[in-house]
């Protein structure tokens, strides 16, 4: 009888032994998948930023040509206007 109460306590400290490294295990596990989520929820996060900054950009850059196409427009206008006053002064002379 005595042996198997010592066989028994010899069992229940390896399985308290198994329990306790399967808890181990799980909070590994649950830290891994935890780091795991925040990394891919940090890509995504730098992914959407450098897309919408290159969005922002790009609205610039789209801005910063209508004004020099703008700017063209003017110059033209400015020259046919000078091309007139000088045609004007050539005749006044």
């Amino acid at each position: 009888m005595e042996d198997n109460i010592e066989n028994l306590k010899i069992q229940r400290e390896n399985l308290l032994g198994h329990f306790k490294s399967g808890q181990k295990l799980a909070l590994s596990l649950g830290k891994n998948n935890h780091q795991r989520t925040l990394f891919r929820a940090f890509l995504r996060w730098k992914k959407y930023s450098k897309d919408y900054e290159q969005m922002l950009l790009a609205e610039q850059l789209d801005r910063t040509n209508l004004m020099i196409i703008d700017l063209m427009n003017h110059v033209t206008k400015l020259e046919n206007i000078n091309r007139n006053l000088t045609v004007e002064n050539e005749e006044l002379r």
